[in-house]
């Protein structure tokens, strides 16, 4: 999954974000930027902070 965010490209493999596997485009499409740092994704119930994207080695991901 490739992310375009205020002019920065971010690559999401689904090895490292797998719960976007699964997604539809229109699941991926409906995703917000909120306080020019945070994404919300509202039908997949995912949030990721801009930092977390930059880096990641911070930021140890889990998903349930």
């Amino acid at each position: 999954l490739w992310l375009l965010v205020a002019g920065k490209e971010y690559f999401l493999s689904y090895k490292d974000y797998p719960w976007f596997k699964e997604s539809t485009v229109a699941e991926l499409h409906n995703v917000s930027l909120l306080h020019g740092h945070h994404l919300h994704w509202p039908d997949l119930d995912i949030d990721l902070d801009l930092a977390s994207l930059e880096h990641p080695e911070r930021y140890p991901l889990k998903s349930r």
